[in-house]
């Protein structure tokens, strides 16, 4: 073997040793954070079911936020309601009920996206909820930090019903 043949042998097989490290850890994380949220979805679920009861025609739109806080978005349409589910509460409303929903999104100089909150009022009975979309800071333009972002949009339209 060249002397050249023996430096690129030294330096290959680490990366290909790290490589291999990396696929099996980012498969174990992988399959960790997916049964983390089937977790926490199931556990909203089941909430939601004992506070609006069991029926076929219950819509579930689940929601996360980057710190793995989950919210459950319920429609029943039979029954006229619309439920918000967290851990913490859950805030019930009618379907037909005037309702707004307001993006609050907290930008460092324009590239840093430090939170986004999603706050929804009901304006007939002025009841509010303030539902964690981003908590961690992420950079505006980056791909997290766009997702997060039509996250927050797509969380607003359902909630208002402009996006069924």
């Amino acid at each position: 073997m060249t002397p050249i043949q023996i430096i690129l042998l030294v330096l290959l097989v680490p990366i290909t040793v790290f490589n291999l490290l990396f696929l099996t850890s980012g498969r174990k994380k992988s399959k960790e954070g997916q049964m983390r949220y089937q977790k926490i979805m199931t556990e909203l679920s089941y909430k939601a079911v004992e506070e609006l009861g069991s029926s076929k025609s219950l819509q579930f739109f689940p929601f996360m936020s980057d710190s793995g806080k989950g919210c459950l978005l319920c429609f029943d349409r039979k029954k006229d309601v619309e439920a918000l589910v967290t851990y913490d509460e859950v805030f019930k409303m009618k379907i037909s009920d005037p309702k707004s929903c307001e993006i609050i999104k907290d930008v460092e100089n324009d590239k840093t996206l430090k939170s986004i909150y999603c706050e929804v009022e009901n304006l007939q009975t002025g009841d509010s909820i303030v539902i964690p979309i981003c908590e961690k800071p992420h950079r505006v333009k980056g791909y997290f930090g766009k997702f997060l972002q039509k996250d927050a949009e797509d969380f607003k339209q359902k909630v208002l019903g402009t996006k069924e």
